[in-house]
């Protein structure tokens, strides 16, 4: 998950933080999670964002209709592109107040341009996790923690039952985390909010493996908690 284009170097690709979000339509482990177990065809290929048999035709087919929904407006004339998604991440989080370092970091761009950069540990969490939080919107970065009076929810339930494509993928330890998320979306009642939080086949699946589990869909296991990211001196 730590590699791409940009990098050449090991320590160009650095750990990095992961929050969700109290907005579910920009909470990236809500909707990375989605991502994956929706697509069934990922434990047979060796890249989680793409595949170079589609060819770049179908990626512009994709594109085309994502930029052209009307939850995307244009704030300003010219075309949308992969170029615009780093730009528009980029200067959202400096006009939240976001140093230009904090997201050079978490935007994996070189930062190496003085010597005391070799000198550096490359695994910042604090910068990294002001830089992420400040992408999670303005309702803020959270976590999903589970119901201690839930008992039916085990980690093998979570990465066999409710994010089993991830585990394939990735491991277990990934699908135990991104299967919260899920677990708290379809578990979330009508109404809460006025948009569908994940697909209704993806959501009747993980409610029937619920209830078969011993758990009742009028509660909810999984708990959303805001976070406020501060440094410890580590």
């Amino acid at each position: 998950m730590r590699w791409s284009k940009n990098i050449s170097e090991e320590r160009d690709a650095p750990e990095q933080v992961m929050l969700g979000s109290l907005d579910p339509r920009v909470c990236a482990l809500l909707n990375f999670a989605v991502y994956m177990e929706m697509s069934p065809q990922l434990p047979g290929s060796e890249y989680v964002f793409g595949n170079p048999a589609a060819g770049h035709r179908v990626i512009r087919r994709f594109l085309q209709d994502v930029f052209s929904s009307d939850d995307f407006q244009a704030q300003r004339s010219g075309n949308l592109g992969t170029h615009s998604l780093r730009k528009g991440a980029a200067t959202y989080s400096s006009r939240c107040g976001v140093q230009k370092d904090y997201i050079n970091r978490r935007g994996r761009w070189r930062t190496r341009k003085a010597i005391v950069d070799t000198y550096i540990d490359n695994t910042q969490p604090y910068p990294d996790a002001v830089a992420a939080g400040s992408l999670t919107g303005p309702l803020g970065p959270c976590f999903y923690l589970l119901r201690k009076v839930v008992q039916c929810v085990s980690t093998e339930f979570l990465s066999d039952k409710v994010d089993h494509i991830t585990k394939q993928v990735l491991g277990s330890e990934v699908a135990k985390t991104m299967a919260l998320p899920l677990l708290w979306a379809a578990l979330t009642p009508p109404g809460g909010f006025d948009y569908k939080l994940i697909p209704n086949r993806l959501k009747e699946r993980i409610v029937q493996q619920y209830i078969e589990a011993g758990g009742d869909r009028l509660v909810n296991p999984v708990n959303r908690v805001g976070v406020y990211i501060v440094g410890d001196g580590a």
